[in-house]
Protein backbone atom coordinates (compact mmCIF):
# COMPACT_ATOMS: atom_id res chain seq x y z
CA UNK A 1 0.00 0.00 0.00
CA UNK A 2 2.75 2.14 0.78
CA UNK A 3 4.23 2.01 -2.17
CA UNK A 4 1.47 2.69 -4.11
CA UNK A 5 1.38 5.83 -2.44
CA UNK A 6 4.67 6.73 -3.37
CA UNK A 7 4.86 5.80 -6.82
CA UNK A 8 1.64 7.50 -7.38
CA UNK A 9 3.19 10.63 -5.77
CA UNK A 10 5.98 10.08 -8.15
CA UNK A 11 4.34 9.94 -10.60
CA UNK A 12 2.06 13.19 -9.70
CA UNK A 13 5.28 15.44 -9.24
CA UNK A 14 7.08 14.50 -12.51
CA UNK A 15 3.76 15.16 -14.60
CA UNK A 16 3.82 18.83 -12.75
CA UNK A 17 7.38 19.44 -13.06
CA UNK A 18 6.73 18.27 -17.08
CA UNK A 19 4.22 20.46 -17.09
CA UNK A 20 6.10 23.55 -15.74
CA UNK A 21 9.27 22.60 -17.92
CA UNK A 22 7.62 23.32 -21.28
CA UNK A 23 10.14 24.20 -24.31
CA UNK A 24 9.47 27.62 -24.76
CA UNK A 25 9.15 28.02 -28.87
CA UNK A 26 11.46 31.22 -29.12
CA UNK A 27 11.53 30.44 -32.67
CA UNK A 28 7.95 30.95 -33.53
CA UNK A 29 8.09 34.04 -31.27
CA UNK A 30 10.46 35.95 -33.34
CA UNK A 31 8.56 34.74 -36.49
CA UNK A 32 5.58 36.77 -34.87
CA UNK A 33 7.54 39.42 -34.52
CA UNK A 34 9.63 39.37 -37.66
CA UNK A 35 6.02 38.69 -39.56
CA UNK A 36 4.98 42.40 -37.65
CA UNK A 37 7.68 44.12 -38.73
CA UNK A 38 7.99 42.69 -42.30
CA UNK A 39 4.23 44.03 -42.89
CA UNK A 40 4.58 47.64 -41.09
CA UNK A 41 2.31 46.29 -38.57
CA UNK A 42 4.63 47.34 -35.12
CA UNK A 43 7.57 48.05 -33.68
CA UNK A 44 8.33 47.54 -30.20
CA UNK A 45 10.44 45.43 -27.26
CA UNK A 46 9.09 42.67 -25.54
CA UNK A 47 9.78 40.53 -22.08
CA UNK A 48 8.66 37.29 -20.72
CA UNK A 49 9.98 36.14 -17.30
CA UNK A 50 8.90 33.67 -15.13
CA UNK A 51 9.98 33.28 -11.02
CA UNK A 52 11.78 36.65 -12.03
CA UNK A 53 14.31 35.06 -14.22
CA UNK A 54 13.84 36.33 -18.40
CA UNK A 55 12.41 33.31 -21.07
CA UNK A 56 12.46 35.61 -24.34
CA UNK A 57 13.22 39.41 -24.72
CA UNK A 58 12.96 40.99 -28.23
CA UNK A 59 13.39 44.66 -29.84
CA UNK A 60 12.13 45.14 -32.89
CA UNK A 61 11.74 47.85 -35.36
CA UNK A 62 13.04 51.69 -35.11
CA UNK A 63 13.15 54.37 -32.43
CA UNK A 64 13.49 56.93 -35.49
CA UNK A 65 13.01 57.00 -39.05
CA UNK A 66 13.99 59.80 -40.69
CA UNK A 67 14.49 59.44 -43.98
CA UNK A 68 16.34 56.86 -45.58
CA UNK A 69 17.97 56.79 -42.00
CA UNK A 70 16.52 54.52 -39.54
CA UNK A 71 18.04 53.96 -35.69
CA UNK A 72 16.69 50.28 -34.30
CA UNK A 73 15.17 50.01 -31.39
CA UNK A 74 17.04 48.43 -28.45
CA UNK A 75 16.39 46.92 -25.18
CA UNK A 76 17.83 50.48 -23.61
CA UNK A 77 15.38 52.19 -25.16
CA UNK A 78 12.54 54.30 -23.58
CA UNK A 79 8.69 54.04 -24.12
CA UNK A 80 5.81 56.22 -22.82
CA UNK A 81 3.68 54.13 -20.20
CA UNK A 82 0.94 56.46 -20.70
CA UNK A 83 -2.15 54.47 -18.22
CA UNK A 84 0.33 51.72 -16.92
CA UNK A 85 1.98 54.81 -14.41
CA UNK A 86 -1.53 54.00 -12.54
CA UNK A 87 -0.26 51.13 -11.42
CA UNK A 88 3.29 52.37 -10.08
CA UNK A 89 0.93 54.89 -8.41
CA UNK A 90 -1.36 52.74 -6.81
CA UNK A 91 1.59 50.40 -5.75
CA UNK A 92 3.09 53.70 -3.56
CA UNK A 93 -0.15 54.76 -2.02
CA UNK A 94 -0.93 51.58 -0.77
CA UNK A 95 2.93 51.37 0.66
CA UNK A 96 2.07 54.41 2.38
CA UNK A 97 -1.39 53.30 3.69
CA UNK A 98 0.69 50.24 5.38
CA UNK A 99 2.89 52.72 6.89
CA UNK A 100 0.14 53.91 8.42
CA UNK A 101 0.66 56.99 6.91
CA UNK A 102 -2.87 57.07 4.18
CA UNK A 103 -6.07 56.03 4.89
CA UNK A 104 -7.96 55.25 1.19
CA UNK A 105 -10.99 57.10 3.11
CA UNK A 106 -8.83 60.29 3.69
CA UNK A 107 -10.12 62.78 1.23
CA UNK A 108 -8.92 65.10 -1.19
CA UNK A 109 -9.59 68.60 0.53
CA UNK A 110 -6.22 67.45 2.76
CA UNK A 111 -3.67 67.47 0.38
CA UNK A 112 -5.59 69.46 -2.72
CA UNK A 113 -8.30 71.94 -1.36
CA UNK A 114 -8.94 73.79 -4.39
CA UNK A 115 -10.31 71.33 -5.96
CA UNK A 116 -14.18 71.32 -6.46
CA UNK A 117 -15.79 69.12 -4.07
CA UNK A 118 -12.65 67.64 -2.97
CA UNK A 119 -14.03 67.74 0.54
CA UNK A 120 -16.11 64.30 -0.75
CA UNK A 121 -13.67 62.56 -2.83
CA UNK A 122 -11.86 59.98 -1.38
CA UNK A 123 -7.95 58.47 -2.05
CA UNK A 124 -10.30 55.21 -2.91
CA UNK A 125 -12.60 56.76 -5.38
CA UNK A 126 -9.40 58.43 -6.61
CA UNK A 127 -8.04 55.29 -7.04
CA UNK A 128 -11.19 53.65 -8.68
CA UNK A 129 -11.71 56.16 -11.35
CA UNK A 130 -14.53 57.41 -9.33
CA UNK A 131 -13.45 60.89 -8.20
CA UNK A 132 -15.78 62.82 -11.28
CA UNK A 133 -12.76 64.72 -11.56
CA UNK A 134 -12.48 65.63 -15.20
CA UNK A 135 -9.71 64.72 -17.90
CA UNK A 136 -8.43 66.88 -20.51
CA UNK A 137 -7.90 65.62 -23.73
CA UNK A 138 -3.94 66.19 -24.79
CA UNK A 139 -4.48 68.59 -27.49
CA UNK A 140 -7.06 70.53 -25.78
CA UNK A 141 -9.38 70.72 -28.92
CA UNK A 142 -12.14 68.31 -26.96
CA UNK A 143 -14.03 68.92 -24.47
CA UNK A 144 -13.53 67.29 -21.02
CA UNK A 145 -14.23 64.43 -19.87
CA UNK A 146 -14.99 62.73 -16.30
CA UNK A 147 -12.81 60.25 -15.42
CA UNK A 148 -15.48 57.79 -14.36
CA UNK A 149 -15.02 54.13 -15.73
CA UNK A 150 -18.46 52.34 -15.08
CA UNK A 151 -16.98 49.55 -17.11
CA UNK A 152 -16.21 48.16 -13.75
CA UNK A 153 -12.56 46.39 -14.96
CA UNK A 154 -10.62 48.47 -13.09
CA UNK A 155 -9.49 47.10 -9.64
CA UNK A 156 -7.39 50.21 -7.82
CA UNK A 157 -4.76 50.70 -10.20
CA UNK A 158 -5.31 46.88 -11.55
CA UNK A 159 -7.17 45.22 -13.75
CA UNK A 160 -8.30 41.13 -15.22
CA UNK A 161 -6.53 39.57 -18.44
CA UNK A 162 -8.86 37.17 -19.70
CA UNK A 163 -6.23 34.96 -21.88
CA UNK A 164 -6.90 30.82 -23.09
CA UNK A 165 -9.19 30.64 -20.07
CA UNK A 166 -6.55 31.87 -17.37
CA UNK A 167 -6.76 35.71 -15.39
CA UNK A 168 -3.90 38.04 -15.93
CA UNK A 169 -3.73 41.27 -13.56
CA UNK A 170 -2.19 43.80 -14.75
CA UNK A 171 -2.74 47.12 -16.62
CA UNK A 172 -2.36 48.72 -20.53
CA UNK A 173 -1.51 52.24 -21.41
CA UNK A 174 -1.43 54.21 -24.65
CA UNK A 175 -1.53 57.30 -26.39
CA UNK A 176 -1.78 58.56 -30.43
CA UNK A 177 0.87 55.89 -31.71
CA UNK A 178 2.18 54.50 -28.65
CA UNK A 179 1.16 51.70 -26.19
CA UNK A 180 2.18 49.18 -23.04
CA UNK A 181 0.77 46.20 -21.74
CA UNK A 182 1.98 44.78 -18.44
CA UNK A 183 0.07 41.47 -16.94
CA UNK A 184 1.25 38.95 -14.39
CA UNK A 185 -0.21 35.38 -13.83
CA UNK A 186 0.38 34.54 -10.03
CA UNK A 187 -0.66 30.83 -10.50
CA UNK A 188 2.65 30.53 -12.67
CA UNK A 189 4.50 33.53 -11.44
CA UNK A 190 4.72 34.63 -14.82
CA UNK A 191 5.16 38.22 -16.34
CA UNK A 192 4.59 39.89 -19.75
CA UNK A 193 5.60 43.16 -20.61
CA UNK A 194 5.45 44.78 -24.08
CA UNK A 195 5.63 48.28 -25.29
CA UNK A 196 5.15 49.82 -28.70
CA UNK A 197 6.10 53.27 -30.30
CA UNK A 198 3.92 51.73 -33.59
CA UNK A 199 0.73 50.55 -32.37
CA UNK A 200 -1.15 49.15 -35.55
CA UNK A 201 -2.16 45.55 -35.49
CA UNK A 202 -3.99 45.27 -32.04
CA UNK A 203 -1.69 45.07 -28.85
CA UNK A 204 -4.06 42.39 -27.58
CA UNK A 205 -3.58 40.31 -30.40
CA UNK A 206 0.17 40.38 -30.25
CA UNK A 207 -0.25 39.59 -26.34
CA UNK A 208 -2.16 37.18 -27.18
CA UNK A 209 -0.71 35.34 -29.45
CA UNK A 210 2.73 34.73 -27.28
CA UNK A 211 0.47 33.70 -24.46
CA UNK A 212 -0.49 31.05 -27.41
CA UNK A 213 3.08 30.39 -28.27
CA UNK A 214 4.16 30.07 -24.33
CA UNK A 215 1.04 27.48 -23.51
CA UNK A 216 1.66 25.49 -26.52
CA UNK A 217 -1.65 26.31 -27.78
CA UNK A 218 -2.55 25.91 -31.85
CA UNK A 219 -1.10 29.52 -32.76
CA UNK A 220 -1.05 30.16 -37.10
CA UNK A 221 0.66 33.60 -37.95
CA UNK A 222 -1.27 35.63 -40.28
CA UNK A 223 0.03 36.63 -43.38
CA UNK A 224 -1.06 40.44 -42.35
CA UNK A 225 -1.40 41.37 -45.63
CA UNK A 226 -2.74 44.69 -46.05
CA UNK A 227 -5.05 46.48 -49.22
CA UNK A 228 -2.55 47.94 -51.94
CA UNK A 229 -2.84 51.62 -52.61
CA UNK A 230 -0.51 52.96 -55.66
CA UNK A 231 2.06 55.95 -54.56
CA UNK A 232 -0.08 58.23 -57.07
CA UNK A 233 -3.07 57.86 -55.02
CA UNK A 234 -0.80 58.23 -51.27
CA UNK A 235 0.48 61.57 -52.93
CA UNK A 236 -2.58 62.82 -52.93
CA UNK A 237 -3.32 62.41 -48.99
CA UNK A 238 0.21 63.93 -48.12
CA UNK A 239 0.33 67.35 -46.15
CA UNK A 240 -0.61 68.87 -43.09
CA UNK A 241 -3.81 68.89 -42.00
CA UNK A 242 -5.37 70.43 -38.67
CA UNK A 243 -8.46 72.08 -37.22
CA UNK A 244 -9.37 75.91 -37.23
CA UNK A 245 -9.06 77.54 -34.02
CA UNK A 246 -7.23 74.26 -32.15
CA UNK A 247 -2.97 73.46 -32.20
CA UNK A 248 -4.35 69.83 -33.06
CA UNK A 249 -2.23 69.02 -36.38
CA UNK A 250 -1.48 66.01 -38.41
CA UNK A 251 1.13 65.76 -40.73
CA UNK A 252 1.23 62.71 -43.25
CA UNK A 253 3.47 61.68 -45.71
CA UNK A 254 4.51 58.79 -47.72
CA UNK A 255 7.66 56.06 -48.01
CA UNK A 256 7.22 54.04 -50.66
CA UNK A 257 3.82 52.35 -50.73
CA UNK A 258 3.15 53.05 -46.63
CA UNK A 259 1.78 55.81 -45.88
CA UNK A 260 2.86 57.76 -42.20
CA UNK A 261 1.27 60.30 -39.78
CA UNK A 262 2.79 62.21 -37.27
CA UNK A 263 0.63 64.06 -34.43
CA UNK A 264 1.59 67.21 -32.91
CA UNK A 265 5.16 67.80 -32.54
CA UNK A 266 5.92 63.72 -32.46
CA UNK A 267 9.63 63.40 -33.80
CA UNK A 268 8.49 60.74 -36.20
CA UNK A 269 5.75 59.42 -38.38
CA UNK A 270 3.70 55.72 -37.88
CA UNK A 271 2.68 54.07 -40.52
CA UNK A 272 -1.27 53.29 -41.46
CA UNK A 273 -2.45 50.05 -42.44
CA UNK A 274 -4.44 50.33 -45.71
CA UNK A 275 -7.78 48.76 -45.92
CA UNK A 276 -9.48 50.71 -48.51
CA UNK A 277 -7.92 53.06 -51.21
CA UNK A 278 -9.47 55.62 -48.81
CA UNK A 279 -9.56 54.20 -45.61
CA UNK A 280 -6.21 52.86 -43.18
CA UNK A 281 -6.22 51.98 -39.45
CA UNK A 282 -3.54 52.83 -36.82
CA UNK A 283 -5.48 50.31 -34.30
CA UNK A 284 -9.09 48.82 -35.05
CA UNK A 285 -11.49 51.21 -33.89
CA UNK A 286 -9.48 54.02 -35.03
CA UNK A 287 -10.30 54.42 -38.84
CA UNK A 288 -8.20 57.41 -41.01
CA UNK A 289 -10.49 58.25 -43.94
CA UNK A 290 -9.26 60.72 -46.63
CA UNK A 291 -11.10 63.00 -49.14
CA UNK A 292 -8.19 64.25 -51.43
CA UNK A 293 -10.67 66.08 -53.29
CA UNK A 294 -12.35 68.22 -50.28
CA UNK A 295 -8.56 68.14 -49.00
CA UNK A 296 -9.96 66.72 -45.73
CA UNK A 297 -9.29 63.72 -43.21
CA UNK A 298 -11.70 62.68 -40.71
CA UNK A 299 -10.52 60.64 -37.48
CA UNK A 300 -13.06 58.13 -36.57
CA UNK A 301 -13.27 56.75 -33.06
CA UNK A 302 -15.56 55.51 -31.10
CA UNK A 303 -15.55 58.80 -28.66
CA UNK A 304 -16.44 60.30 -32.34
CA UNK A 305 -15.61 61.94 -35.19
CA UNK A 306 -12.75 64.59 -35.76
CA UNK A 307 -12.21 66.32 -39.32
CA UNK A 308 -9.31 67.91 -40.62
CA UNK A 309 -8.27 70.02 -43.24
CA UNK A 310 -5.40 70.05 -44.99
CA UNK A 311 -3.46 72.77 -45.49
CA UNK A 312 -2.93 74.66 -48.86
Amino acid sequence: MQTNMLFATLLTLILVNAGYSQTLDKAKLDQLFDRLLEKNKGMGSLTLAKDGAVLYSRSFGYRQINGTEKKPLTGETKYGIASITKMFTAVMIFQIVEEGKLKLTDTLDKFFPQIPNAARITIGQILAHRSGIHNLEPDLSKQPQADDNDKGRRGFGMEPFPFAGKTLYGHAGGSFSSGAWLAYFPEERLALAYTTNAKIYPVRNIVSGVFDIYWNRPFQISALDAAAVSPEVLDRYAGVYTISGTPAKMTVTRDGATLYIQAGAESSGVPLEATAEDKFEIDPGVVFEFDAAKGQLTIKRAKGDRVFTKEK
